[in-house]
């Protein structure tokens, strides 16, 4: 009987790194908050009723901006890429039409890169756009697969990098260009090429 090969992370980004430490800087914050709120209200209890208002006003909303980014940040998925050596799989990669996120062998993928997108508007965000990290790649048939990750969990430009050279030591000799945005194989957006020049 033939035995798989143990699954391995060839790349990993997790919006909360280290939930403990995350914890700790998230009650340190509470806890200047705190001070700071005594502080003000020692220094202007002497102005009566309205000279407490303001700051306490302030870190109220304060308070309100810290909580829901600590949620935020840990209701994002862990992004991952693995392979057992057979095939390469995504964990964490947003859902793409047509684009399956179901692992694909590693010998059948004759091509590959890795490019930075820049997609359309956020519904309610004003002008802000959707940001991705994109895995294409070309299989020996002549079909493409992509795989998206969402940067809203923080992937840095070092991260694409890590991310570009760890693919192209599992599929060495495969790597392939960023292709024209008008042979992107999905309607995602265009490629960001300026962030693309930025890795190092």
């Amino acid at each position: 009987m033939c035995e798989h090969s143990p699954m391995r992370v060839l790349w990993e980004k997790n919006a909360v790194a280290d939930p403990a430490a995350h914890q700790a800087k998230r009650t340190k914050r509470w806890l200047i908050a705190l001070g700071v709120a005594a502080l003000s209200a020692l220094s202007v209890i002497s102005l009566g009723v309205w000279g407490l208002v303001y700051p306490a006003a302030v870190l109220v909303l304060a308070a309100f901006a810290i909580e829901p980014m600590h949620w935020l940040r840990k209701k994002l998925p862990v992004q991952r890429v693995w392979t057992d050596d057979d095939v390469l799989g995504v964990e964490g990669a947003v859902d793409v039409r047509n684009h399956p996120r179901e692992p694909i062998p590693l010998a059948s993928i004759a091509a590959f890169t890795v490019y930075p997108i820049l997609g359309g508007s956020i519904p309610g965000v004003g002008s802000a756009r959707a940001k991705y990290t994109a895995i294409d790649l070309w299989s020996a048939d002549g079909s493409r697969r992509l795989w998206l990750f969402d940067r809203t969990t923080g992937i840095e430009l070092g991260d694409e990098a890590a991310l570009a050279r760890a693919l192209s030591e599992q599929l060495p000799g495969r790597w392939r260009s960023a292709p024209a945005d008008g042979d992107l194989p999905a309607k995602v957006g265009e490629v960001e090429r300026k962030r693309l020049a930025q890795w190092s």
